[in-house]
């Protein structure tokens, strides 16, 4: 909706923009360029930008910013000159009579304000300049100042972005100014889906496309939206995110959110490569292919062309004001607001099933027929669609007009007209698309163009970036309980992302393992539920003279004598999972030692859990290979120690790797310095884990 905007959110979706017809020149009056800390800023964040879309930037970009005052005075202003009244009026007319917007509302002034609130930035693709908007987004403190700022590099990478689609694109040439085309809304969500990526990419110190889940937990926040707009009070413009109508609300969040996910899928299948094909040659065609990427990559699904002729016969004096199409994304927002909360996944499954539709809007002074045909993939999908439209649209005359076809009219003309209009609908010719899937070898794709899976070292290190508990309500984690499990294997996006990470960590060994099913189980329940809380009630230890010792484990570890080696402040913090819980650092070379633990379902012998664990550390590296192994016990305490390589972000890297079983735990002594620093650090890594004592331990009360 409104789809010249290439917009996005700043409350909990970050950057908005819009793509203004404004008057030639670098920089408009009434844009500052950059404070020279910003713009000093500038090449490094080009940097980022290119390095995370591939592409380069091809020429320099005028950059600029504005207050929120100006911007809305200037948003307004260019609002009205590319939506005037004779082309507002009619769209305004076709989402009350759908009942998308309240009757009240006014959008030539509403939308304008609701959407400047939102603008984090934007890009004039006819100007070629962006601009950033100055906002504060959160108080005053050192860590939100260091927030803000990432905040507003963010925005300039998003829109930078852009730029780079721009120059090797053209993105003029999208067709993104139709204000009621459900292809231009899926248009508009690779574009910001695209600048999306790239900016969380910078934001997180690593490509989305790598990060397992990433994609399926983008989806599942689409599909439940409080989850997001919970965030929202916080953030500027997120008053007027919440309390804005369902349809402004979701549509925009669209654009950025579900077209993420279409972009990661994409790069997940093809690279780089397959992006921009999909830019270049074959952007998606509906917002259902941005919903279900297999509908674009392999299972591909067109939309069904319909055209709907001229209705003047049955509405004699009647004129026509505006025509578009719904799509998928329109139609469930249209079902799930009239459906109770129990009937929203009704609603979603009967919009899942949509082949194609068009409607079109007739008025005569202050009388108005909408007139709408609707195709469907099957003929159950079309009941479905028909027995949940019938729930939701009373106040609308609805026709099974055939095995696949759905037509609806919503008018207060004379029944006769509208059973005319009916019989009209019901005869019009569905064109099917080519559905013309990518080629990935005519493309030159291999699996050298697929990305990476994330390692476990780069995996720990992102869990470490403070933007993933930047939302955090402060206080300590424990851990996954039984009943947030249980409520997340109701979801069946939740379930796709479970599967999705078991066939990614476990490849082929996967088969067709069903592992969400295998989480329902009770007791596999109640043993995820005590491994994911890592040790967090463990209590915390102390450090004397170079030695941490933990009473309430037993365990004491001491830092190597070698000179350079200190206690890192830095001691990961992991939310699940395994427990950190001192780390020993090498101040130039950067090896180090982590001590780790893990609760275990149960005291079981180490060598019953020695495949399982080189099999998941073999899973993060391409080029992995074990030197040496061998089993150990001290004091009573079973445990393995595995030495191997494996190269990560193209760093070629040595482990020294030790486990040790302790009365339903494991803890973990791991040591890693790089290829080169091996020779010299080993010695002090293999002190470290050898300094591992076990003592008396002191129950915990």
């Amino acid at each position: 909706m409104f789809h010249r905007a290439i917009t996005g959110l700043v409350g909990p979706v970050l950057a908005l923009t819009w793509i203004f017809q404004l008057q030639a020149g670098d920089l408009p009056e009434g844009i500052d360029p950059l404070p020279p800390s910003k713009d000093a800023a500038l090449s490094g964040l080009i940097e980022e930008a290119v390095r995370y879309r591939g592409l380069p930037l091809k020429q320099s970009v005028p950059s600029g910013q504005l207050d929120e005052a100006r911007l809305k005075g200037q948003f307004a202003s260019a609002f009205h000159q590319e939506m005037p009244d004779d082309v507002l009026g009619p769209v305004e007319k076709v989402l009350k009579t759908f009942g998308m917007l309240p009757e009240s509302m006014d959008m030539s002034t509403y939308l304008p304000e609701l959407l400047s609130s939102q603008v984090a930035g934007y890009y004039d693709p006819a100007q070629k300049y962006l601009v950033l908007v100055e906002r504060e987004w959160s108080e005053s403190g050192e860590q939100d100042q260091k927030m803000n700022q990432l905040m507003d590099e963010a925005i300039l990478v998003h829109e930078i972005n852009h730029a780079i689609q721009d120059q090797h694109f053209d993105l003029g040439q999208f067709g993104m100014e139709q204000p009621l085309s459900d292809e231009a809304a899926a248009r508009l969500a690779l574009v910001e889906g695209d600048a999306t990526v790239v900016m969380y990419g910078y934001m997180l110190g690593v490509a989305m496309e790598r990060i397992p889940g990433a994609d399926m937990g983008l989806k599942m926040t689409m599909d439940e939206p409080e989850m997001l707009l919970a965030l929202a009070p916080d953030m500027p413009g997120g008053k007027e995110l919440i309390e804005a109508p369902a349809y402004l609300r979701e549509t925009m969040m669209f654009s950025y959110i579900q077209g993420a996910y279409f972009c990661i899928q994409v790069r997940k299948a093809g690279g780089q490569k397959l992006l921009d094909h999909a830019f270049q040659n074959d952007p998606p065609r509906s917002t259902e292919q941005i919903m279900h990427p297999e509908k674009w990559l392999t299972e591909r699904d067109d939309p069904v062309t319909l055209t709907i002729p001229s209705l003047t016969k049955p509405l004699r004096g009647y004129r026509r004001t505006a025509e578009g199409t719904l799509g998928e994304l329109e139609i469930r927002l249209l079902l799930t607001e009239r459906l109770s909360d129990e009937q929203r996944n009704e609603a979603r499954e009967a919009a899942a099933g949509w082949g194609g539709d068009r409607f079109v809007l007739y008025e005569k002074g202050r009388r108005s027929a909408l007139a709408w045909v609707t195709e469907w993939d099957t003929s159950e999908d079309k009941q479905q669609f028909l027995a949940a439209a019938r729930k939701a649209l009373p106040d609308w005359d609805i026709e099974d007009s055939g095995s696949t076809r759905v037509t609806l009219v919503k008018t207060r003309a004379k029944k006769k007209r509208v059973k005319r209009v009916l019989a009209e609908l019901a005869g019009i010719q569905a064109v099917r698309g080519a559905n013309l899937a990518p080629d990935l070898a005519a493309l030159g794709i291999t699996q050298a163009d697929k990305p990476a899976t994330l390692t476990a070292a780069e995996s720990m290190k992102l869990m470490e970036n403070p933007l993933l508990n930047v939302f955090d309500d402060e206080q300590p984690s424990d851990g996954l309980q039984a009943s947030q499990l249980s409520d997340m294997l109701k979801n069946p996006e939740a379930r796709e992302m479970i599967n999705q990470l078991g066939r990614e960590m476990l490849g082929d060994a996967a088969g067709d393992v069903d592992f969400a099913a295998i989480l329902e189980n009770p007791e596999v329940m109640k043993m995820v539920e005590s491994m994911m809380q890592g040790g967090q009630n463990d209590a915390e230890g102390k450090i004397i003279d170079g030695t941490y010792t933990n009473d309430g484990l037993g365990i004491a570890v001491s830092l190597p004598k070698k000179p350079g080696w200190v206690i890192s402040d830095d001691k990961p913090s992991i939310p699940m999972g395994p427990k950190a819980l001192i780390q020993f650092t090498d101040m130039h070379s950067g090896s180090n030692v982590l001590v780790l633990i893990q609760n275990l379902p149960m005291a079981m012998p180490v060598e019953s859990l020695l495949a399982n664990l080189e099999m998941g550390i073999k899973s993060q590296f391409s080029d992995y290979e074990k030197l040496k192994g061998r089993h150990l016990k001290e004091a009573g305490k079973e445990g393995y120690q595995m030495e191997y390589t494996g190269s990560m972000s193209g760093q070629g890297l040595h482990f020294l790797h030790r486990f040790h079983m302790m009365e339903g735990k494991l803890l973990m002594l791991v040591g890693t310095a790089t290829e080169q620093a091996w020779h010299s650090q080993q010695e002090a890594i293999r002190e470290a884990l050898d300094s591992l004592k076990f003592l008396e331990k002191t129950e915990m009360e």
